[in-house]
């Protein structure tokens, strides 16, 4: 399976290649915050099957609240930032 993705504003691409783990719910706040939403949906990735096509440079990394490093980019658009 191949899965192809971008941030909003397009400055960061990658590409899946492989089988995408189970889907998980998180509820802590960062996540919360990060998303805007009550909770987010995650699906883990095997690292070797994941590659940043464009923006590897605008990725920072940062400790997430359950003691694992989390990446994203610091000029990120919040999802709730939308107007209509």
């Amino acid at each position: 399976m191949m899965v192809r993705g971008q941030c909003l504003c397009g400055e960061i691409k990658f590409e899946i290649e492989g089988e995408l783990g189970e889907t998980r719910f998180c509820y802590c706040e960062l996540c919360r915050r990060a998303n805007g939403t009550a909770f987010s949906a995650n699906v883990p990735v095997a690292v070797e099957n994941h590659r940043l096509l464009k923006g590897s440079d605008l990725i920072r990394e940062y400790e997430s609240s359950h003691g694992v490093s989390g990446r994203s980019a610091p000029i990120a658009v919040h999802p709730s930032m939308h107007a209509s």
